[in-house]
């Protein structure tokens, strides 16, 4: 089934957007990736490092998600959203070498979630 054209800032998977989605985690993946990029948003993705040693820290793309005080506006700061949204991502699709690659496997990601396929 050949799927029409569609605009990824017109589709809604979870009562959102997909592009926030799409936007938040290419940041993430930036900051992993990039050494020049943006230093402030850099510093509010902090890895996850685990306090004894656990089959999952072998994953050196896991950020850890701080504790928020309020339901409402900190768990919609980018601190909070951008490593919840990272860390639910496949494994494969964090560990892309290249940004091309990443932005393909992650733009088929979302359109599958969205279509249910």
């Amino acid at each position: 089934m050949v799927l029409p054209m569609v605009n990824l800032e017109t589709i809604r998977m979870n009562g959102g957007l997909l592009a926030p989605i799409y936007k938040t985690t290419n940041i993430c993946f930036n900051s992993f990736t990039d050494p020049h990029f943006s230093v402030y948003l850099s510093e509010l993705l902090h890895p996850y490092t685990p306090s004894r040693q656990i089959r999952s820290s072998t994953d050196s793309r896991i950020l850890s998600i701080p504790r928020t005080k309020t339901k409402t506006t900190g768990d919609r700061s980018f601190s909070f959203s951008a490593p919840t949204l990272w860390n639910q991502l496949p494994h494969p699709i964090r560990h892309c070498k290249t940004s091309s690659t990443f932005k393909k496997s992650l733009k088929t990601h979302l359109f599958k979630s969205a279509y249910n396929t």
